[in-house]
């Protein structure tokens, strides 16, 4: 075995032949191609794609309830028994309702969300100007909204909302008017989703249950949980506690855009498959142009009394020799 080496050493680099050197070297270089392109384009995409989920999993609830005909219910039994039977799992009730924001004339539609005043999402949603302060005179806005309507940390707001007609009296028409009320700017908040930095607002709430008159229920409860493989079996507990509620996860939310990565990679993948048959392809022409010049060199193995199999070996090893120098160098870089 040690011949066949030093033979395959030989046609693997001749020192003599400027032609077959540049075959072996070709040959190396496109299966390192062939090796280090898929690690690094699979990497690339896996880190993006990771990222993207990170973000998704950080910019809101990890499990939101809500009624499956928009309307309000008794939130606090299902945040209790959830708490109790899945530990490490915090529920939120939350409203969500529709209303203008105004500042020195400058008008536009914004979604208002009414959370806790001791809730704190500054993790998740990074203040940038002022501080996370949810106060029922307070508000926090999105980066994109605040320069919309030219408005920092401090400044007064107006918000022109109208209060939830489930809970006001048939007479009163005055329920079916805007409601004008003004909060004070406690910080602004930007995720790098634009759909929420140029629509939300958060508030307490408290105020929020006050001013849009909805009593004590809420629109929605939203879960985070300490460990996601427990989401399951939360939606299963909430479904047995009231069946008429939609219970959803973060995958539910985003299931278009998961999707669409599924579809990527299969994508990228058909085309590295290509990449790589194109690249043995290129390897094994280029060992068929070695082996047809060798046929001197073969006829001279044979009378040594080389067997057909060690002259293989030969040949094979110059192969291996290719193989794992490219491999290694593809796999290193």
């Amino acid at each position: 075995m040690r011949l066949e080496i030093s033979i395959a050493k030989k046609y693997f680099y001749p020192h003599n032949k400027d032609f077959f050197r540049r075959i072996s070297l070709v040959s190396v270089v496109t299966v390192f191609i062939s090796v280090f392109l898929p690690l690094f384009i699979l990497g690339v995409l896996g880190g993006f794609h990771n990222s993207i989920v990170q973000k998704m999993i950080s910019k809101d609830f990890h499990v939101q309830v809500y009624d499956t005909s928009d309307k309000l219910f008794d939130y606090q039994d299902i945040i209790d028994n959830v708490e109790d039977k899945f530990p490490g799992t915090k529920g939120i009730p939350y409203f969500e309702g529709g209303a203008i924001i105004s500042r020195n004339l400058l008008k536009t539609s914004v979604m208002v969300r009414g959370i806790p005043e001791s809730a704190d999402f500054s993790g998740e949603f990074p203040i940038i100007d002022g501080s996370w302060q949810i106060k029922p005179s307070t508000v926090l806005l999105g980066a994109s909204l605040a320069r919309k309507i030219k408005t920092g940390a401090g400044d007064v707001i107006q918000l022109f909302l109208r209060p939830y007609a489930g809970y006001s009296q048939p007479n009163q028409q005055e329920s079916q008017n805007l409601t004008q009320r003004k909060f004070r700017v406690g910080g602004i908040f930007q995720t790098g989703y634009d759909e929420i930095d140029s629509n939300m607002i958060f508030m307490s709430f408290d105020k929020a249950r006050e001013i849009y008159n909805y009593g004590n229920r809420a629109w929605g409860i939203g879960f985070f949980s300490d460990d996601l493989e427990k989401l399951p079996n939360i939606k299963a507990q909430i479904k047995n506690l009231n069946f008429y509620l939609q219970v959803r996860d973060w995958e539910d939310t985003n299931r278009n855009i998961l999707k669409s990565f599924t579809v990527e990679r299969v994508l990228i993948m058909v085309v590295l498959v290509i990449i790589i048959i194109a690249t043995l392809l290129s390897v094994y022409i280029g060992l068929n142009v070695v082996v047809a010049d060798r046929r001197k060199d073969i006829g001279i193995l044979k009378t040594m009394g080389f067997t057909p199999r060690r002259i293989e070996n030969v040949f094979f090893i110059k192969g291996l020799f290719i193989s794992v120098i490219s491999i290694s160098l593809g796999t290193l870089f």
